[in-house]
């Protein structure tokens, strides 16, 4: 399932220092609701090159499910199976608003209630090391 994710980065970005990506959401997840998510790690985008960034709309293993599979077609948007660079993200969210806010548009799918990061480069994540403080995210 991950090769399409694979492909489409490849396509859209070219060659990146990670051949997998390691998976994020974008926002702050710290709200203590889930509980196997005990701890997160905030980074700031700016912290990577935007040639290192690709999104989805949801998390990458159900966007391209939504796009293709006949059972979702009445929650499928054309954003469904769609990988995004970082000035694409910025689009979509100055359309749609950020999913799972007060301020998304009720045209997104019920399934949308977040944007997944893939990050194609390490680097600027070795460089943040910032305190663990009790309940409270990481910050770079």
């Amino acid at each position: 399932m991950e090769d399409w994710l694979i492909s489409e980065r490849r396509r859209r970005l070219g060659r990146t220092p990670l051949d997998r990506p390691i998976y994020f959401f974008l926002g702050d997840f710290a709200d203590g609701q889930d509980l196997s998510r005990p701890q997160s790690h905030v980074l700031p985008l700016a912290k990577f090159p935007a040639q290192a960034l690709t999104f989805t709309v949801p998390d990458s293993m159900a966007s391209l499910p939504l796009a293709t599979l006949p059972d979702h077609r009445q929650h499928r948007r054309d954003y469904h199976g769609r990988v995004f660079t970082l000035p694409e993200i910025a689009e979509f969210v100055r359309q749609y608003g950020l999913p799972g806010t007060p301020s998304a548009a009720p045209a997104l799918s019920p399934y949308d209630r977040f944007i997944e990061v893939q990050v194609w480069d390490d680097g600027p994540i070795g460089r943040c090391h910032a305190p663990v403080v009790a309940g409270r995210p990481r910050a770079c």
